[in-house]
């Protein structure tokens, strides 16, 4: 299930989340999103 959430990110994060999404890196800033965290995630698993 997913769930909305609301954050505060600096300008030059959010141009840059936005530069990723129109090179269709990303579907859109959730997918981007939703990707840092799980490769967070795992980065904490693994310390």
């Amino acid at each position: 299930m997913k769930c909305r959430i609301s954050a505060t990110v600096d300008k030059d994060k959010i141009e840059f989340l936005k530069y990723m999404v129109k090179k269709k890196k990303y579907r859109n800033a959730s997918h981007a999103i939703e990707t840092a965290i799980e490769l967070l995630t795992e980065k904490e698993k693994n310390e």
